[in-house]
């Protein structure tokens, strides 16, 4: 038996922090702080490389945890001292465990520090490339992409995001796949728009077949915006209206997900110059916006900035223009390519008011923007030497997904993931891969070497639990897939 005082104090410290991580998540927050603070402690008697990189972690984690808890003012302090280490840490380059890397990007990603994540998905991508996990470096080429996209580099993010639809073509049951393609789509919307729309289409397809409408509305909101883009509003309205449908049906939805829809129909309506009805529904997602308290509200604020400058009425789109302004400037990586596209209308409203001095502020503004962008790194990869194909899977997609009211929801699809992983631990036949949500399902993801003994290990436990009615398991070793539908009626 392994005596504590045996444990290395790095293990102990990565302990403490994955314990908080875990308080949070079921909401016991006085635990999270509690386990927080220790790890931090365990940290000053450690050589000083090896501390910067495990108190970045932590001061990361504590900062999400002051957010949560609803106090700015911390999160602001905790953030500032967190980012100096982190700066520090990526500076140096130092070795680190494969864990720090991708657990660092995680939480970089949370804090929306998109700039300061990409190195460190960067390091993971090049770890999981040495140990040959396709999977695993799709997942980080996913990540890293849609950083780039956040902050509207959109070739930028192409690059990964490519690479990432590149190795999931050969995994297709794998649920982070749509959430690919849709990724690319949105990079390639306005440099390639034939590819976006197979892209959209792609992912559209996929959801209807399952009757996952829902899921299948992302991409329908897509292919609006590609058509409004393209003037073709007809279509564009068609395909909004088919997901407003939806989202509006749909119980427990997120008002941000119809206001962001509301968002993008106003558009349309912008461009057709029915400036009556654009404004309409602008201030119908400006008022579900404001009520959640959600940075997307910089984007509302900005369409209908843009509604009063092609309405001529330039005044009040200067208005609404600077406030999206100040929105995205709350955030550490806004979307630069909104804020230089909103600039632009912005800059022009101030000519036709004759307001010269407050255009040439705005034309340094969009220099600054355009600044901040050069300052990302360089997206660059190479997958060329991924040979490996993954061992084995087991991916359990559950018959329901995580909306409120219904029999069971996301924490008991948490429960039944912690008591497989302890079934397969047990055996010592593979590991938790964690589970990928959507509206519709729940899919738990299990990796080992060998599939078809996960399964075996398993199933007898999925067919003895209703929450597993209905259930789509999808056995995988290397390429080759099979699936097994769990009954309805259950022993």
């Amino acid at each position: 038996m392994t005596d504590a005082h045996d444990i290395p104090l790095e293990a102990k410290v990565f302990a403490f922090l994955f314990q908080s991580i875990e308080a949070k998540r079921r909401g016991n927050l006085p635990a999270a702080n509690k386990m927080i603070e220790i790890a931090l402690r365990l940290t000053d008697g450690m050589p000083a490389d090896e501390a910067d990189v495990l108190r970045a972690l932590g001061l990361c984690s504590r900062t999400l945890l002051r957010k949560k808890e609803d106090r700015p003012d911390d999160a602001a302090k905790e953030r500032e001292e967190a980012m100096v280490l982190v700066d520090r840490v990526t500076k140096a380059d130092l070795p680190q465990k494969k864990i720090v890397p991708e657990l660092m990007s995680a939480l970089l990603m949370d804090l929306h520090e998109y700039r300061r994540a990409i190195p460190f998905y960067e390091r993971a991508v090049q770890q999981g490339l040495e140990a040959n996990e396709p999977i695993g470096v799709a997942d980080m080429l996913s990540r890293e992409g849609h950083c780039y996209s956040y902050c509207g580099l959109k070739d930028q993010a192409a690059i990964p995001l490519r690479a990432a639809l590149k190795i999931l073509r050969d995994y297709p049951e794998e649920p982070s796949l749509t959430e690919v393609l849709i990724g690319l789509g949105n990079a390639l919307r306005k440099s390639s728009p034939s590819e976006a729309e197979e892209l959209y289409k792609e992912v559209a397809d996929i959801h209807v077949a399952k009757a996952h409408l829902e899921s299948a509305s992302v991409a329908w909101n897509n292919l609006g915006a590609l058509y409004g883009e393209q003037g073709r509003n007809s279509e564009a309205l068609d395909y909004y209206k088919r997901a407003l449908e939806i989202r509006e049906k749909s119980p427990g939805i997120s008002p941000i997900r119809v206001a962001t829809l509301l968002n993008n129909i106003a558009n349309c309506h912008r461009r057709s110059r029915d400036f009556e009805e654009a404004l309409r529904l602008i201030d119908r997602a400006i008022g579900m916006l404001n009520s959640e308290n959600t940075p997307k509200i910089a984007s509302a604020y900005g369409s209908k900035g843009q509604i009063f400058h092609d309405a001529g009425n330039d005044a009040e789109a200067v208005d609404w223009l600077q406030r999206s302004y100040a929105e995205r400037q709350k955030q550490p990586n806004p979307d630069y390519e909104l804020i230089i596209e909103n600039l632009g209308y912005e800059i022009t409203s101030l000519r036709h008011l004759g307001r010269t001095d407050d255009a040439a502020e705005a034309e340094r503004r969009m220099a600054s923007a355009r600044e901040a962008m050069r300052a990302f790194p360089n997206a660059s990869v190479d997958v060329s030497t991924l040979t490996a194909e993954p061992g084995g899977a087991v991916l359990v997609e559950l018959a329901f997904g995580p909306r409120p009211g219904g029999r069971y929801g996301k924490r008991d699809a948490e429960v039944v993931l912690e008591q497989i992983f302890s079934i397969l631990s047990e055996a010592k036949l593979g590991e938790s891969g964690g589970r990928v949500l959507t509206p519709e399902s729940i899919t738990l993801i299990f990796y080992g070497e060998n599939a078809q003994a996960m399964f075996e290990a398993m199933e007898q436990f999925l067919s003895d639990h209703l929450i597993f009615a209905g259930a789509v398991v999808s056995i995988r070793q290397g390429k080759s897939v099979r699936q097994v539908v769990i009954p309805t009626i259950v022993n």
